[in-house]
């Protein structure tokens, strides 16, 4: 695994190509700002994917008890950080 992407450093843009295990790992590290970090490294259309990912996992009853867990969780800290709806 490459240095700059082990499970203690942040992602940076213009780093070597993600592995998806270590964006998963950080996504669902139960660590908020973990969890955002590798959120924000993706293209909007990927946090689309993610986040339909991420919401199936919590619902689905085929995931094991921990991993809606951490889907849950991971779903908490990206939707703390969302911006409030415009009025329209």
């Amino acid at each position: 695994m490459p240095e700059n992407l082990g499970p203690k450093r942040d992602f940076a843009p213009n780093s070597v190509p993600l592995d998806p295990e270590v964006l998963w790992a950080a996504i669902l590290s139960a660590d908020p700002g973990r969890t955002m970090r590798a959120y924000d490294f993706l293209s909007p259309d990927d946090q689309q994917q993610v986040l339909a990912h991420l919401r199936r996992m919590a619902q689905e009853p085929d995931w094991q008890a921990s991993q809606r867990d951490a889907a849950r969780a991971a779903l908490r800290a990206l939707e703390s950080q969302r911006p409030p709806p415009e009025d329209g």
